[in-house]
C-alpha cells in the first residue's frame, strides 16, 4: 500500500470527523465576538444599573482611547433627579470600567422627573 492509497483509505474511513471538524471551525469564524445577538458591553452595563434602586431606565455610552481601553462614560438614566442615585451610577461606572469616577458623567433621561 503506498501513501496516497493509505491516506485515501484514511479519509474514506474519518471523512466524517473531518467534516464535523470543518463545519465547527467556520461556524466559530462565523459567530465570533461581533455577532449581533450578543450583548454589547453598554448594553450590560446598562441592564446593570437599571437594577440598581431608584436607577430606573438607563443608557450607556462608554468611550474609549486609541488603544480600546475605556476612557470616559456617560449614563443617562430616569432615576439621576437624586444625588444619591447619580452617585451610586457614577461608582458602578466607575468600578466596572476600571476608569477614575471623574471620568464618568450622569445625567436625567429625556421624560424623567
Amino acid at each position: 500500500m503506498n501513501a496516497a492509497t493509505g491516506i485515501r483509505e484514511h479519509l474514506r474511513r474519518n471523512g466524517w470527523i473531518l467534516a464535523a471538524l470543518a463545519i465547527c471551525v467556520l461556524a466559530c469564524l462565523l459567530l465570533d465576538g461581533s455577532s449581533s445577538h450578543e450583548e454589547t458591553q453598554e448594553e450590560r452595563i446598562s441592564r446593570v444599573l437599571s437594577g440598581m434602586s431608584g436607577a430606573g431606565r438607563t443608557e450607556v455610552a462608554v468611550y474609549y482611547d486609541a488603544g480600546s481601553v475605556p476612557c470616559g462614560a456617560v449614563v443617562l438614566s430616569t432615576g439621576a433627579g437624586s444625588i444619591a442615585v447619580r452617585l451610586q451610577l457614577t461608582d458602578a461606572v466607575s468600578t466596572l470600567l476600571g476608569i477614575d469616577p471623574s471620568d464618568v458623567a450622569v445625567y436625567p433621561l429625556e421624560g424623567s422627573p
